[in-house]
């Protein structure tokens, strides 16, 4: 085993921090994700949704949409519009109840933000419960 030099030292530090470097760069391009600052909710309450992790090259206006998952079916809404601007870190969307009436169950919500270049989409749901028992009728 030969002895590490100083020049050779230099030069393995040199290319481990290039390596690191390019692997976080790497990882930010691949990591474009949107995501809900709470996962609790209520039904037709507005959730913040974190979007800081889109990216400069990211910003613009998106169509969103929401997806909800009932316990009885797969809906989807297409919500106003979001102007994604530098230093806008959340938007708050609406968690839209799908009935006019009383309905128990688990409600999911993940949202899909589309523009002319990108597709995103949550990847953890947001959701509420409602229970078969109410207090008031």
């Amino acid at each position: 085993m030969e002895p590490t030099t100083r020049r050779g030292f230099l030069r393995v530090t040199a290319v481990s921090a290039a390596v690191v470097t390019a692997s976080i760069g790497l990882r930010g391009l691949v990591e474009k994700k949107v995501a809900w600052v709470d996962p609790v909710g209520g039904p037709d309450c507005p959730q913040p949704l974190y979007v800081e992790r889109l990216g400069a090259d990211a910003l613009g206006r998106y169509r969103v949409k929401l997806l909800v998952e009932t316990p009885w079916e797969s809906l989807e809404y297409r919500l106003e519009d979001a102007l994604i601007e530098r230093g806008k870190t959340q938007i708050n969307v609406p968690l839209v109840y799908p009935y006019t009436t009383y309905q128990p169950g688990r409600y999911s919500y993940r949202v899909r933000l589309e523009s002319e270049e990108m597709t995103v989409e949550t990847s953890d749901s947001a959701y509420f419960e409602l229970s078969s028992y109410r207090w008031f009728v």
